[in-house]
């Protein structure tokens, strides 16, 4: 009976332990590495891209912070917002609009006004 019990005790330990790993921390800085729009691609260290972002200061980003609050940069304007993660699928919410996407092996790529956006985790 005894060996029962702690065997009892031992799989609710267990799962509780795996209840409370909840989901995958996505909270970091993503910083642009692609964007292409239409027939123009630009890809991080191609000629064009330097002469776009001549540094990474001034590189577009997206900071996901753990309490799904994050913020956007885009041309040193900061916009705060919210997000939020369903497997794959992310959406970041800001001044009253929605953006979807997908987040993947530390990337989120985005279609932003038509443009189709890749940023990295760093």
């Amino acid at each position: 009976m005894k060996k029962l019990l702690a065997l009892v005790l031992s799989l609710v330990m267990v799962l509780s332990l795996t209840a409370c790993g909840g989901g995958k921390d996505y909270s970091g800085t993503y910083k642009v590495t692609a964007v292409k729009s239409d027939d123009i691609e630009l890809k991080k260290g191609d000629e064009l891209w330097k002469t776009a972002f001549p540094d990474d200061s001034s590189l577009p980003y997206i900071e996901l912070k753990k309490d799904d609050k994050c913020t956007i940069s885009f041309d040193d304007d900061n916009t705060d917002g919210k997000y939020s993660v369903d497997g794959d699928k992310i959406t970041i919410t800001a001044d009253k609009e929605d953006v979807k996407g997908t987040i993947k092996d530390g990337k989120i790529t985005l279609t932003i006004e038509g443009a189709e956006m890749v940023f990295e985790k760093k």
